[in-house]
């Protein structure tokens, strides 16, 4: 497992949903957005159509104090990763009600974000139409 600053990676047993999965063949690594290792085939672990609103939910074994997410986006060169400008993060206690964390300020390769939460739920999404593709999300923190 990874570490950050002390803390333990937290999302390896999750899981996930796709709020509008795409393509199969764009969408070969799925497996890989919470696995620790890098996607093998694409530029991303999974990827949206153009769709209102595109998201991924991520599911913790249970609820967690949560303390750093590292969200990287998509690899590769050229504007594709202009795609997640706005990126958005929220958490909830039961997957229904959520509460907005955070908004990417600009387009990066990897996003750091410091949290002081407890939560079972993270959405990591697009507050508009857009596609969203992601290469890997990684939440630190300790079950509780």
């Amino acid at each position: 497992m990874r570490k950050h600053e002390g803390l333990t990676e937290i999302s390896r047993n999750a899981v996930y949903k796709i709020s509008h999965p795409g393509n199969p063949s764009f969408n070969v690594d799925n497996a890989h957005l919470l696995s620790g290792t890098a996607p093998r085939v694409k530029q991303h672990a999974f990827h949206t159509p153009e769709a209102e609103h595109p998201h991924v939910v991520v599911k913790l074994d249970k609820p967690s104090q949560l303390s750093h997410v590292r969200i990287v986006n998509r690899t590769g060169t050229g504007n594709l990763q202009k795609r997640a400008s706005d990126l958005t993060l929220s958490f909830s206690q039961n997957g229904k009600d959520w509460q907005k964390a955070w908004q990417a300020e600009s387009v990066e390769s990897v996003w750091n974000v410091n949290v002081d939460t407890t939560a079972q739920f993270l959405k990591v999404g697009l507050p508009r139409k857009g596609t969203l593709h992601l290469n890997q999300i990684m939440v630190f923190g300790k079950p509780k």
